[in-house]
Order: C-alpha cells, then structure tokens, then sequence
C-alpha cells in the first residue's frame, strides 16, 4: 500500500491524493540491470483550480521501470520508469507518466543528472485543461 500527492499547475492540478495497492514482481536483476513491473488499483481525490470541486476516482495502475548501472569509475545510472493509470470511473480517460533519467560521474563522486519527464491525461476534468506536460532538469551532485 502506498500514499502520495501530485499537483501541476500546468495541467490545472490543484492536488491528486491517492492510496495505491499493488503487486510487483523483479522480473530481471543482475549487477548492471534491474526491471521491475507492478500492476494494482488507485483510488484518487481530485481538484482542479479551475472548477474547485473535488472528485474522487478508481484507476487501474500499470508500472514498469528499467534501471541500467555502472559502479566502476566513472559511474553511470540510466532509469526509465512508465506508468499508466486507465480510469474505471471516466470512460475512455488514461494517464499515462513517463520518466527518463540520466546520471554521469564528472569525476570523484560528482554526478551530473539530466531528467525528461512527460505527463498525459486524455480527459482531464478542469475547465480548458491541457492534457499533457514535459519538462527537463539538470543537476550536479555530490555524495560524500
């Protein structure tokens, strides 16, 4: 069982509550590689700025993430996780979350990370809402 919060501005989400009961199963572990694939049922609260009104849903989930990593010098981790959400109180409506992640060791333990995110909802429920947003982010690290 899990808990969590979204809101997206640019999609007129003022916040998505939901609680998510899942089954997962590794389907692929080694020293470099790791695929994982879940699948549950979400129960969701939703608002929207544009109408206020507060509905609460029921969606399938479908998860799969990829993970592919190197710890020798220079370290590499690449992720690429997909989620997809089809709704069973809203006909024909489906979010779908992809996101692509990249990290480089520049040198001793600084890591460079590039992320790519897309956001889809084919009915969203505000007033002249878009359906889909994707943005980048670019960050150094440090671990110690």
């Amino acid at each position: 069982m899990v808990a969590g919060f979204d809101q997206n501005a640019e999609l007129d989400l003022a916040g998505r509550a939901r609680l998510v009961g899942f089954g997962s199963r590794m389907i692929v572990q080694s020293n470099r590689i790791e695929f994982l694939a879940s699948g549950g049922l979400v129960v969701t609260r939703e608002r929207y700025f544009s109408t206020g009104v507060t509905t609460t849903g029921y969606e399938g989930m479908l998860f799969a993430s990829f993970r592919a990593f190197r710890y020798d010098s220079p370290k590499l981790d690449a992720t690429l996780v997909s989620q997809a959400f089809p709704s069973f109180s809203i006909k024909g409506r489906w979010r779908l979350q992809n996101d692509i992640r990249l990290s480089y060791e520049l040198f001793s333990d600084f890591m460079l990370t590039g992320t790519l995110f897309d956001t889809y909802d084919s009915k969203p429920q505000g007033v002249s809402a878009p359906g889909h947003d994707y943005g980048t982010t670019l960050a150094i690290s440090w671990t110690f």
